[in-house]
């Protein structure tokens, strides 16, 4: 499959290079808003083609699919405009700003009878799918707790006065959308959408939110996020099921999961040894970016669904558009009443 790209900045660099791991990936073409740039990073990953027209990148036949790298108040015209034109569309977290967006994006993927994906990482790793085949046997499950602190690299530049497009509302950035997604992602898709959403978050004056925490209630379960740009967290992600109680780190993308199994007079599970500890590791390289790739290129080619996945991020964005809501913080995009 030939793709393009647009986004010429160190995401799309790992996507580049994961993509080239995987059978039936072809890097045709990449976009940037200036023929400088654009012929410096196609130069730099080794391509010909080049466009600084979207126009002229949409309506260029020999082109299959893009991937969407820009800043995410980009996405949804640039994958819509793509998906018009008949492109699969596989776009970098998160998929847009908010759910109105969201929901335009993949009427236009269905009305064109293309492929839209959000590129969410740990949806795709080893380590998240044998957490999904786990869960139905830990048990009744009451209550999961998914951490996703980073202190920024560019936090330090803004207390010294130097606003990096990290720090700036109007871009759809954040600490919910640049690195809470993760958090709040995992949850959506391993449980779906909640009945109830109460959440707190703070604001940088003049700027992005900086922090916040989400409890999100299930019928006999609670999911809590905790998220932060100018702090960062050493503890694991914590599913507590009523068998077992499942161990995750890290958040982008499931490398360690640890099973800690309860002594129920050993009758659960053939072959368990009564409060056996589990370890599990998945090591990924790379940024693992190889496995939405190989998960695009099948949804692609019919050999997979992407409705998990489009349900994954509607419950995702549901929450996190209820999570800013609920703190007051708005985006340009926003059609809110």
């Amino acid at each position: 499959m030939r793709f393009a790209t647009i986004g010429t900045n160190f995401i799309t660099d790992r996507l580049i290079l994961n993509g080239r791991k995987v059978a039936g990936f072809e890097l045709a073409a990449v976009y940037s808003r200036t023929e400088e740039r654009a012929r410096e990073y196609a130069a730099k990953q080794g391509v010909r083609k080049i466009y600084i027209s979207l126009d002229d990148l949409a309506n260029d036949p020999d082109i299959d699919a893009v991937y969407i790298g820009s800043p995410t108040y980009c996405h949804a015209g640039q994958a819509i405009q793509m998906l018009n034109a008949g492109k699969h569309v596989l776009c970098e977290k998160p998929i847009c700003s908010n759910l109105q967006e969201l929901t335009q994006m993949y009427e236009a993927a269905e009305r064109n009878h293309v492929v839209l994906l959000e590129a969410m990482r740990p949806w795709y790793c080893p380590g998240f799918r044998y957490v999904e085949e786990l869960l139905p046997k830990i048990g009744p499950i009451h209550h999961a707790t998914f951490f996703m602190c980073q202190y920024s690299s560019r936090y330090n530049k803004f207390k010294a006065g130097i606003v990096e497009n990290a720090f700036i509302r109007e871009l759809s950035n954040g600490g919910l959308m640049d690195v809470g997604c993760y958090a709040v992602a995992a949850l959506a898709k391993l449980f779906g959408e909640p009945k109830e959403v109460k959440s707190l978050l703070r604001i940088i004056p003049g700027s992005i939110d900086s922090h916040g925490a989400m409890l999100a209630g299930y019928d006999d379960m609670i999911g809590e996020v905790v998220y932060s740009k100018v702090s960062g967290d050493h503890i694991a992600n914590v599913i507590q099921g009523e068998y077992a109680t499942v161990s995750i780190s890290p958040i982008g993308s499931f490398d360690h999961v640890e099973v800690f199994w309860r002594d129920l007079d050993k009758v659960w599970f053939s072959g368990q040894i009564s409060g056996q500890k589990e370890i599990l590791d998945f090591p990924t390289v790379d940024y693992a970016m190889n496995y939405e790739v190989e998960e695009f290129l099948a949804i692609c080619a019919g050999e997979k669904s992407v409705e998990e996945y489009k349900a994954g991020s509607f419950a995702a964005m549901k929450m996190m558009d209820e999570i800013r809501r609920q703190g007051g913080y708005s985006f340009p995009a926003d059609d809110w009443d």
